[in-house]
């Protein structure tokens, strides 16, 4: 029996791999494999989940050797069940844990062959991207949103899990390089020798700066710790992501350079009303009007902006009044209707 733990780091196509073992689940058993998922409910159900692996986690060391043999033994009628004899659970939450999961490690190689399969990143690369996933999209602390720099300082130590990890008694982890532009499911599974329909794009990657800014002002507001679903409710129904550019709109409703072509296409049409009635349309110079600027035409959207919103904070003031008005009109109605009703009882 094999047992393969991918334990990360986040950032480096965790979700992708995830969802392309989920999603191959099938194919995978057909060549032995069998998908676990994220979660620790194979040792016991409440470990099942977000909630449950934290429990998992702050197991003394004699249960996690009890929660070994567990598991050991729920792979073993999934073995007699399906046939499979390598077992793969892809969690990133293991990777700062491995001094917590040493007795656990441990005791499934006595039943077992292990293996903890870990992606590392440029720095330079991942900084920026952690510190948009966990300050920005998941505002991961209270208070405002935290400087980079300040965020990042304690972001960067996470690279130290890796020495736990190698420096523990027994030799399990193999490392990989990730690259922005590798694909990481296609390196996953030929470090294993299996195949898989690889999925056409990576999954999560933030590619829309103006979403980002937006969630991060969104959760800067709020002085608790923000999950991304929150924004995702609040701005329910909205794709940022077929939101059009403002450049990308300019050059398709207000670029003209296609004018000369077109009054080509049509210039016996102009000599045809020149010869017959004497009008040269075509004898003065003319140009097509040129696009301003686009800061220019951002700067006056703004200005149109700020007269909407302030206007419309008129209005839901106007609305507010109302709306109070007609509650307060409606309570001693209420009232009265609940006293009859208690009179009449």
């Amino acid at each position: 029996m094999e047992i393969i733990l991918h334990v990360g780091m986040g950032k480096t196509g965790t979700s992708s791999i995830q969802i392309a073992l989920g999603r191959n689940a099938a194919r995978l058993i057909e060549q032995g494999v069998d998908y676990l998922g994220l979660w620790f409910d194979g040792v016991d159900e409440r470990f099942a989940g977000f909630s449950g692996q934290g429990a998992f986690f702050r197991s003394p060391p004699d249960e996690m050797r009890q929660h070994a043999r567990s598991l050991v033994s729920t792979l073993r009628q999934r073995q007699e069940g399906n046939g499979c004899s390598r077992f793969i659970l892809s969690n990133e939450s293991m990777y700062s844990k491995a001094a917590a999961l040493e007795p656990f490690v441990d005791e499934l190689r006595q039943h077992a062959t292990v293996r903890v399969i870990a992606y590392v990143r440029n720095p330079r690369e991942w900084l920026p991207s952690a510190y948009t996933q966990w300050a920005l999209y998941h505002k991961a602390g209270p208070g405002p949103v935290k400087p980079y720099p300040t965020v990042a300082a304690k972001l960067v130590r996470a690279y130290a899990a890796i020495e736990t990890w190698a420096k523990l008694p027994f030799d399990v982890l193999t490392l990989r390089e990730f690259h922005k532009r590798g694909n990481v499911v296609e390196d996953f599974t030929g470090l294993l020798g299996i195949g898989l329909d690889q999925p056409a794009a990576r999954m999560l990657e933030r590619t829309d700066i103006g979403e980002t800014v937006l969630r991060g002002l969104y959760n800067n507001r709020l002085p608790e710790s923000v999950l991304p679903l929150r924004f995702d409710q609040a701005f329910s129904g909205i794709s940022f992501a077929s939101v059009p550019t403002l450049a990308g709109f300019l050059e398709t409703a207000l670029c003209y350079n296609a004018t000369e072509e077109l009054v080509e296409s049509q210039r016996h049409t102009f000599d045809f009303i020149r010869e017959r009635f004497g009008i040269d349309l075509l004898a003065a110079e003319a140009a097509p009007p040129r696009i301003p600027p686009p800061e220019d035409i951002r700067n006056r959207l703004i200005d149109h902006m700020l007269h909407l919103v302030l206007n419309q904070a008129d209005r839901i003031r106007s609305l507010e009044t109302s709306v109070r008005r007609l509650q307060a009109a409606r309570r001693p109605a209420d009232t009265g209707a609940k006293t009859a009703d208690a009179r009449s009882a």
